[in-house]
């Protein structure tokens, strides 16, 4: 079933992350309660920023004061990235090209995903990996379209909150 662009453009709030294993095993890869999001634009820029909820927090109150072990601890369980996309509608395959991301060896790197929109609902399939026990894997992410929180008056949350528009 083919897949047009316009299914996949805005905003989406993950659901989960799990790891399927060649035999079966299916693991939570960002903890039971992950958060993120990932944004696909009409003029081809992805941004997935992800991670488990429970990361440990720094007792630093400013991201330059942090130590190099706190910042390890908050990275573990933490993707970010963001690049151009393409997406072949006729195989709901796309590519993320990462042009900056967390996990630096990402950067200048393609990676295909297989895509399925079932209503409000983004299911992505990542291409298969080998685990650090050499089990092959593949991530299965599951985002809900998010339509964006607004204040009582109507306005958008973000806004309201920074002053910014």
């Amino acid at each position: 079933m083919s897949l047009r662009r316009a299914e996949i453009i805005g905003a989406w709030s993950l659901v989960s992350v799990v790891s399927v294993y060649e035999d079966g095993q299916r693991v939570d890869e960002l903890g039971p309660r992950p958060a993120g999001y990932l944004c696909y634009t009409p003029e081809g820029f992805v941004s997935a920023t992800l991670g488990d909820s429970t990361r440990p927090t720094s007792r630093a109150g400013d991201p330059h004061s942090a130590t190099a072990d706190e910042y390890a601890a908050m990275t573990r369980k933490f993707i970010a990235y963001a690049g151009h996309y393409s997406l072949d509608e006729a195989t709901s395959t796309v590519v993320h090209r990462m042009e900056v991301s967390l996990f630096t060896n990402w950067t200048g790197q393609g990676q295909e995903r297989h895509l399925a929109v079932d209503g409000d609902t983004l299911t992505i399939t990542a291409s298969p990996r080998v685990a650090a026990d050499g089990r092959s894997f593949h991530s299965e992410l599951v985002w809900r379209r998010d339509g964006g929180a607004t204040s009582p008056e109507g306005v958008p949350a973000a806004t309201k909150l920074t002053g910014g528009g």
